[in-house]
């Protein structure tokens, strides 16, 4: 899915229930959106990586402060998992 990469927010804190640290980064992102019957035109949303990801110390120096960044959000099907998983940015 060819994006455009809004905001990034890093992000640190402490789970309540298992009083471990959790850190990742939400990143903020619109496109246009996939073949769907319910939408037309273009969507936003955001989506977090955790810094157990591989993904992760590639974000950490992404630098969105003058504008926005192409990409494309790479999915697999994993079988057993409800949801695509997310396995690649490409920053263009």
């Amino acid at each position: 899915m060819k994006v455009k990469i809004f905001g990034k927010r890093n992000v640190s804190f402490v789970d309540e229930k298992t009083e471990k640290e959790l850190k990742g980064i939400t990143l903020y992102f619109g496109g246009k959106t996939p073949d769907n019957e319910n939408v037309s035109g273009y969507i936003t949303d955001k989506v977090w990586i955790s810094s157990d990801s591989e993904l992760y110390d590639r974000l950490l120096d992404l630098d969105l402060d003058d504008e926005a960044v192409e990409a494309e959000f790479v999915y697999d099907i994993v079988p057993g998992v409800k949801k695509p998983l997310l396995t690649d940015i490409v920053i263009y």
